[in-house]
């Protein structure tokens, strides 16, 4: 009952040391690299296991689609907004 939940934490622990061990270890470019596909993959082990993404209807899939692209918008803007000063 519990097990995909401790599964998916502790996968989530493993991929922040990951992270972690990475900023310690590799300075630079590759680090922050590295650094941004750990918490890639901890939001999407997130939005899979504790959302319930992988088993909501299609309209609920559609919606949290339009959250991403509006955060996305977002971010371009507020990009946009810095570079042009």
């Amino acid at each position: 009952m519990y097990r995909p939940l401790i599964v998916t934490w502790l996968l989530m622990l493993a991929l922040l040391g990951a992270s972690v061990g990475a900023t310690l270890l590799v300075p630079g470019q590759p680090q922050r690299a590295f650094s941004l596909l750990c918490a890639t993959a901890i939001a999407a082990l997130i939005v899979g296991q504790f959302m319930g993404l992988r088993s909501a209807s299609s309209v609920v899939r559609l919606f949290a689609l339009g959250g991403l692209v509006w955060l996305a918008f977002l971010f371009i803007l507020t990009i946009l907004d810095v570079i042009s000063r």
